[in-house]
């Protein structure tokens, strides 16, 4: 039977109301339903935009050049509307009152006439260009810079890609410098290849978006002794500026209108390469010092791009220091609009070449991954294939910069470009060849002149003298203090010109061998073109800038690589006495080693194979043959007093020496690295980026290298480095690569500490041993003191002679409690990273040894809970409690921060 439901639960039944009222009702309904939806929509946003900051345009409604934008729009329309008076009388033949009261009032109404007569006149032109010719030229600048900011970025590279990862960065910056209060200069801090300039380009297409006006300049143009950050972007606004007839007239006015409406962002890149005139190296940090500390009080915003340099700590700016990009970041920059992916090889090469280091990287990885080279199948006879499980990162960078070249040359990239493959190929070879001139003189722009020199074709006697003088300059002695002398000479032009001509084509090395020197310029200069349109240099008249550094060091790589080891030892020897050589050398240096070890790797398989490979590795080490290349950083290295400097190098010889099939140098590159560790000195920045940089790369050797030889000596060496260290980030990189280190790692733990020690008890033991010998001392003192006292012939020197003794034991005392503390805190560091790193049959020992660690911050273990206490004045636990806890003795610190 059917049920009838009166009441259905969540339904109320409608109130009665007349019919008569239905159709009022149903458009009251819509309305309020209209009215209830959009508050709705207006609340979540509000709600939503509450905590998030939004960007704001650069407009300011109270302001003085404001209020005269009004004064003369007032008057503009008085006169205006004094015009149009005059129209309808002379039209209509009526008059009007305002000009009844001027007849009456004649007299006094002329008197103020010649007063405001001029001003009226004035209001035209002022209304006229502030309303119309300033607001057009701003605007075509502000749409070029929204629309193409890489072109307005000189420094950016012609193939500068998005950059993911740092929009946060660039909104923020934009965001800070709109509060003139609180406004400061930025400095945006990064090491080679950190995106810099990418930032750069995005702040200035962000700023131009919110009706600012960026202005890009390079500061490499900046070369007198007064560097005016104002005046290098006005001469650049000029430029870039519309460029009409009546505009050239108008710029700097407009420059002066834009200043007083605070519209302008002074975007500075490069400055590392500002004022590099010998004159002015003595005074460049004040001068640079200056100019920031100028801007900061006229209220400029400005943000200037820079690498690492500790002088630019003192100036009143605000350093944003720039991260590598997260690993999730990079592989959806490489893998993005790519719809068929092999996304686990792709994240290999990512997180393998520690692609995130560079953004260059990351751009060569995404254009081979869009055109399909990055996951190309090659046979296992090609040998251009790589398996990209067996190598480290610099084989792997290696690969990613070989695959961009040949596929660069073949025309898979850059497929607009019309030129053959013979011209790609040859273009290719001169920019190696003028990127080597670079690295060995360590700049970035190589002129033609330098690789032609007066003569191009030398004869016999010219070419006797060069390698004689080349000769005087190596037995020369090297001056570990002065300056290096000539790394570029006759001699080193003629090596790579002649290592030019021989990989040229044939048509193009019989034109460069028989023509004179105006042909040979001709041919450079087209060979530049051509890199011009490839996007691989910026080509200029008689020159050529390269717009990444390691861009040169890859083409530097490529001449060096066609010299061998050898020859190109010789060639970059003077390169590397003070004050270089260049990290960028050094990187071509590390790619030659890596070129050489897969070329060996390659020629394996019969016995034969073998045996010649060998053969041919006793004969390459043979001291007769000539110097490795790990040979000559080593000693140079060695030879420096205590600059920053020599860690670079051993970092480089390092990293050259771990692929050795028998490392030669490893143990004593370490050994020499601990000893001179704390001998190093230079400013902070400086000397802990070479630290850090050491450090991983001297983890990755010890890795590398566990197979071939013993490195249980070697990772004692990196203990003691990390407890010898005062700063906290270079003491926690050296526990991360002794924590990765595994069972030879582990095996330097097991043969210090004892498997039953508990860390606690020894750490308290050690501690009072050093308080017995710090008594025992100052009893001693404090007899000698009283010999004194009591002898009637004291001098007063022998007085502050033993209260300078008294002095030294307490500093004693003081020191080896920090070394005593730094040590046992990398021992707590360094025990849950080996539990991770050695293999099975050691697993259960380390982690008995963190157990050991763990019980001291359990409560039921040390009857309560755990306390800090300073380690230099300790706070044992009450009588009632049997065991010290662990926080007492090792205490948790802030970062950088030192026991007292």
């Amino acid at each position: 039977m059917t049920r009838i439901v009166r009441h259905p639960p969540g339904k109320v039944r409608p109130r009665s109301a007349p019919m008569a009222t239905l159709e009022a009702r149903h458009v009251w309904r819509r309305v309020r339903r209209f009215f209830l939806v959009h508050w709705h929509h207006l609340t979540i946003k509000l709600e939503a935009r509450r905590d998030t900051t939004r960007p704001k345009n650069w407009r300011r409604w109270f302001s003085y050049t404001n209020a005269i934008r009004v004064v003369w729009l007032i008057l503009l329309t008085a006169l205006l509307a004094w015009a149009a008076e005059g129209l309808w009388i002379l039209f209509t033949h009526h008059t009007t009152a305002f000009e009844q009261w001027r007849r009456r009032s004649s007299t006094g109404f002329d008197s103020v006439l010649r007063f405001v007569g001029p001003l009226l006149a004035a209001s035209v032109a002022a209304a006229f260009f502030l309303f119309f010719w300033y607001s057009w030229s701003k605007r075509r600048y502000v749409a070029k810079a929204r629309k193409h900011p890489r072109k307005l970025v000189l420094t950016a590279g012609p193939d500068m890609a998005e950059i993911v990862g740092r929009e946060e960065v660039a909104r923020v910056i934009a965001q800070r410098l709109r509060q003139r209060e609180t406004r400061r200069p930025y400095l945006l801090v990064g090491g080679v290849g950190t995106g810099k300039t990418a930032v750069l380009v995005r702040l200035t297409e962000l700023l131009a978006r919110q009706h600012a006006v960026p202005v890009p300049i390079r500061l490499r143009d900046a070369t007198g002794a007064d560097l005016n950050f104002e005046r290098m972007a006005r001469q650049r606004f000029a430029e870039e500026a519309p460029h009409g007839i009546l505009a050239r007239t108008k710029s700097d006015r407009i420059w002066q209108q834009l200043l007083a409406d605070d519209k302008v962002v002074v975007i500075a890149d490069g400055l590392e390469e500002a004022i590099l005139d010998e004159r002015f190296q003595e005074d460049r940090d004040n001068i640079i010092r200056r100019a920031i500390e100028r801007a900061h009080e006229e209220k400029l915003p400005l943000v200037i791009a820079s690498r690492p340099h500790s002088p630019l700590e003192s100036t009143p700016a605000a350093i944003v220091e720039l991260e590598p990009l997260s690993e999730e970041s990079a592989l959806h920059f490489v893998e993005a609009r790519v719809p068929e992916t092999d996304e686990r090889r792709v994240d290999w090469i990512v997180e393998t070449a520690e692609v995130t280091e560079s953004p260059i990287y990351l751009q060569i990885a995404r254009e081979l991954h869009h055109h399909g080279d990055l996951e190309r199948v090659r046979p296992r006879n090609d040998k251009d294939r790589l398996d990209t499980r067996s190598w480290d990162r610099s084989t792997l960078r290696l690969w990613l910069l070989e695959t961009w070249a040949h596929a660069m040359s073949d025309g898979r990239l850059r497929e607009d470009v019309e030129l053959s493959p013979r011209e790609r190929k040859d273009t290719v070879e001169v920019v190696s060849a003028l990127a080597c001139i670079g690295l060995l003189q360590d700049k970035l722009e190589v002129g033609f002149a330098e690789l032609l020199d007066s003569d191009v074709h030398p004869g016999p006697a010219r070419r006797t003298r060069a390698q004689a003088d080349h000769l005087r300059t190596r037995a020369r002695r090297f001056d570990r203090y002065g300056k290096r002398g000539n790394t570029f000479s006759e001699w080193h032009r003629e090596r790579i010109w002649n290592t030019l001509c021989e990989h040229l084509s044939k048509e193009e090395r019989e034109h460069l061998a028989k023509g004179n020197m105006g042909q040979c310029q001709a041919a450079l200069a087209r060979f530049a073109a051509h890199a011009d349109k490839l996007q691989l240099v910026e080509s200029f008249e008689k020159r050529v800038r390269f717009p990444h550094s390691i861009i040169q060091a890859y083409f530097g790589f490529r001449m060096l690589q066609y010299l061998k080891e050898r020859s190109a030892g010789e060639l970059v020897q003077q390169a590397l006495q003070p004050p270089g050589p260049s990290r960028e050398l050094l990187i071509a240096l590390v790619l030659l080693s890596r070129d050489r070890a897969v070329e060996q790797s390659a020629r394996g398989g019969s016995i034969g194979a073998e045996v010649h490979k060998y053969w041919d590795e006793r004969v390459r080490q043979a001291p007769v043959y000539g110097r490795t290349m790990a040979d000559r950083l080593f000693t140079a290295a060695n030879r420096r007093t205590d600059d920053p400097k020599a860690l670079d190098l051993y970092a480089a010889a390092l990293e050259i020496d771990s692929m050795e099939p028998r490392p030669q140098l490893l143990g004593d590159i370490v050994a020499e690295v601990h000893k001179r560790w704390c001998a190093i000195k230079g400013d902070r920045r400086t000397l802990e980026d070479a630290k850090l940089g050491l450090l991983k790369q001297l983890g990755t050797a010890l890795r590398a290298v566990s197979e071939k030889t013993d490195t249980m000596q070697l990772y004692d060496h990196l203990f003691q480095i990390g407890k010898a260290e005062r700063s906290y980030a270079v003491r926690l990189a050296a526990a991360q690569e002794f924590g990765s280190g595994g069972t030879d790692a582990f095996a330097v733990i097991r043969d210090r500490i004892g498997l039953n020690n508990d860390p606690v008890r020894e750490y308290n033991k050690r501690v009072s041993r050093l308080r017995a010998r710090k008594r025992n001392a100052y009893q001693h003192w404090t007899e000698r003191m009283r010999n004194a006292r009591a002898d009637s012939g004291f001098s007063r020197e022998e007085i502050y002679r033993l209260q300078e003794d008294r002095r030294k034991i307490k500093r004693n005392y003081r020191e080896a409690r920090i070394k005593l503390f730094r040590e046992f805190v990398m021992r707590a560091w360094m025990i849950p990273m080996l539990l991770g790193s050695v293999d099975d049959a050691h697993r259960d020992e380390a982690r008995d040894r963190l157990t050991k660690w763990l019980r001291h911050l359990d409560p039921k273990y040390t009857h309560g809970p755990p306390t800090c206490r300073s380690p230099w004045k300790p706070r044992w636990p009450r009588a009632s409690s049997s065991r010290p806890t662990a926080a007492n003795a090792i205490p948790t610190r802030t970062r950088g921060a030192e026991p007292i």
